[in-house]
């Protein structure tokens, strides 16, 4: 069906069971989409914003969560559950309010909020209030306190482009600057979280391994022996991110929690031979991984040699008992300022280093 025509002309044939068709097959498209009906929701309440207040409130807070929850949805593709609970949002009576508070229930966040009668203001608050309840929650207390700083900001940033690009500027200007000037680690945080986003490595690799090293510790205390381990991942995962073709860093962490190391398909001399792809030197590279401890490692290759880095992910992929695929994501990044280019990432467990 591809437009009213169609479905008329399907209820027209079917009678009432077309009707109960289309009926069954709409309920089934919001349950697997629910951010759908929020948009609905959101475009319906603006068409009647006319009957008054009450009206234009259910569709501000609609917009917002729509925007919200769609990005987390899009964030969690990337990596699961980034991003595990939607958020709804709530304007209350301004009398007697302080400000912005949250209820958990089942899985949302309500926030309490007030109608500041500025749509800038309402959207970027709620998007900041959203992102310290909802991403990794269950991990923040056991990262470094600048660091989860720097990241929610990044990540509001991010969001704001991504859903919302007029109030990039209001946010920027009120929120972000006066933020990052307060403290210089957080300044210099934020352009490094700036450079992994154009790499695609701030969410699936920075925000992965901090959600997983806190699920290490939750739901005891933490201290700062626990977060100093996220703070030199940071760094470590900083040579990475600003990486020259052809330039030796360093690619591998090995922490007491955090054992990450990074396979990297680079030069396209050395994977593309007259005789084939030649994975040879990758794979005993992911060996060597198993051999110092190593728990995760990530394939990551650019343009080109994303072939050889699906070649490589399927011949490890034969030794399901060495080595266990959780994630695969294609996308696109800015390299040196250049266009932007196919990329991927491909996530392994090395098993031996589980048991």
């Amino acid at each position: 069906m591809t437009d009213l025509t169609d479905i008329l002309d399907f209820i027209l044939e079917n009678g009432a069971w077309g009707i109960v068709i289309i009926l069954v097959a709409l309920i089934f498209y919001f349950i697997i989409n629910p951010e759908k009906v929020e948009k609905w929701s959101s475009m319906l309440a603006h068409a009647f914003s006319f009957l008054g207040k009450n009206v234009e409130k259910q569709y501000i807070s609609k917009d917002i969560q729509f925007r919200i929850n769609s990005f987390g949805k899009e964030i969690n593709k990337e990596c699961d559950d980034l991003v595990p609970y939607k958020t709804e949002i709530k304007f209350i009576n301004p009398s007697g309010f302080k400000k912005e508070s949250c209820q958990h229930v089942k899985e949302k966040v309500i926030i309490f909020m007030k109608d500041r009668h500025n749509q800038d203001e309402n959207f970027i608050i709620a998007a900041m209030v959203s992102t310290e309840k909802t991403l990794i929650p269950n991990s923040r207390i056991y990262v470094d306190k600048n660091l989860m700083k720097s990241v929610d900001l990044q990540f509001v940033k991010n969001l704001i482009v991504s859903k919302n690009e007029s109030k990039l500027n209001s946010y920027v200007d009120k929120y972000f600057s006066p933020e990052i000037k307060k403290k210089k680690v957080l300044n210099e945080n934020v352009q490094i979280l700036e450079r992994m986003t154009e790499r695609g490595i701030f969410t699936r690799i920075l925000l992965q391994e901090l959600k997983s090293y806190g699920m290490n510790f939750y739901p005891k205390s933490t201290n700062q022996m626990i977060t100093k381990e996220t703070k030199a991942f940071f760094v470590s995962l900083k040579d990475l991110a600003y990486k020259k073709h052809q330039e030796d860093v360093k690619l591998q962490f090995n922490g007491s929690h955090i054992k990450v190391s990074f396979i990297l398909i680079g030069i396209t001399s050395k994977v593309f031979k007259p005789r084939g792809i030649n994975t040879n030197p990758y794979k005993q590279r992911a060996f060597l991984c198993e051999e110092d401890g190593i728990k995760t490692i990530y394939i990551l290759a650019w343009g080109v040699n994303t072939i050889a880095a699906k070649m490589l992910t399927e011949e490890l992929a034969l030794m399901p008992d060495r080595f266990e695929k959780v994630s695969q994501n294609e996308f696109k990044v800015k390299l040196n300022n250049k266009k932007k280019i196919e990329a991927i990432s491909i996530r392994f467990r090395l098993l031996k280093n589980y048991e």
